[in-house]
C-alpha cells in the first residue's frame, strides 16, 4: 500500500507486485492530512495519524477480497 495524490492531499492505493495493477483503496476529504501509516501484517488494517490540531488514530479494515465482489 502506498499514499498517492498532492501535497494538501493524498489517498491510500494498493499495488499487486505480479501484475502492476493498481487500485485506490480510499476517497478522503480534502482537507485531511495523513502522517505516518502502518498496514497489518495480513493486509486487513491500515493505522494512520492525522496531521491536525486535535489528534486521532484511525483504523480502516478493508474488506476481503470475497466482500469486494
Amino acid at each position: 500500500m502506498f499514499l498517492r495524490g498532492g501535497t494538501d492531499h493524498k489517498d491510500f492505493w494498493q499495488l499487486n507486485p505480479h501484475t502492476g495493477t493498481e487500485r485506490q483503496l480510499t476517497s478522503l476529504p480534502a482537507n485531511f492530512a495523513i502522517g505516518d501509516f502502518d498496514v497489518s501484517p495480513d493486509g486487513a488494517e491500515i493505522v494512520f495519524d492525522r496531521l491536525q490540531e486535535i489528534w486521532s488514530v484511525v483504523l480502516i479494515e478493508r474488506a476481503k477480497e470475497s466482500d469486494a465482489h
